[in-house]
């Protein structure tokens, strides 16, 4: 029977608690320190495991503030078509947005303007600008 490393079990222990509620949505997770002193490892560790939880979409990171749980299946992905070699960067840029929608959603002023914002295909045309990287043209994008 395999060992479980340190890394595998920060993100076994986030996740479960993620899930069972013990962090609920929207709540900060403890900071990198305290975990990293709670599992007698590198603060890399513990930036590796957010990173993947990150990646699994089921926390975002506020610059010098921390990590905060997201909703588990009750948000959509903005869906961005794309057919080249450089997919990865788009996915890269669907995480951050995601985030950025979700985090704003807590106030319903904000979930009012981007509702409008994504219903209004003038002023978000995403699916257009992002198929070629060379049409890429930030000013069409809101």
């Amino acid at each position: 029977m395999k060992k479980e490393s340190k890394y595998q079990a920060v993100v076994s222990f986030l996740k479960k608690g993620i899930e069972s509620g013990k962090f609920p949505t929207g709540s900060r997770l403890p900071s990198i320190r305290q975990l990293s002193q709670d599992f007698h490892c590198s603060k890399d560790t513990i930036q590796r495991a957010l990173l993947e939880l990150r990646h699994e979409q089921y926390l975002y990171a506020k610059p010098q503030s921390g990590y905060y749980v997201l909703e588990q299946g009750q948000h959509q992905d903005l869906e961005i078509e794309v057919t080249d070699e450089h997919a990865s960067a788009y996915d890269d840029f669907r995480l951050c947005v995601n985030e950025t929608l979700i985090g704003r959603e807590t106030t319903s002023s904000t979930t009012m303007t981007t509702k409008k914002a994504l219903r209004n295909s003038d002023n978000l045309s995403i699916n257009s600008s992002l198929t070629k990287p060379s049409t890429v043209n930030p000013t069409n994008w809101f």
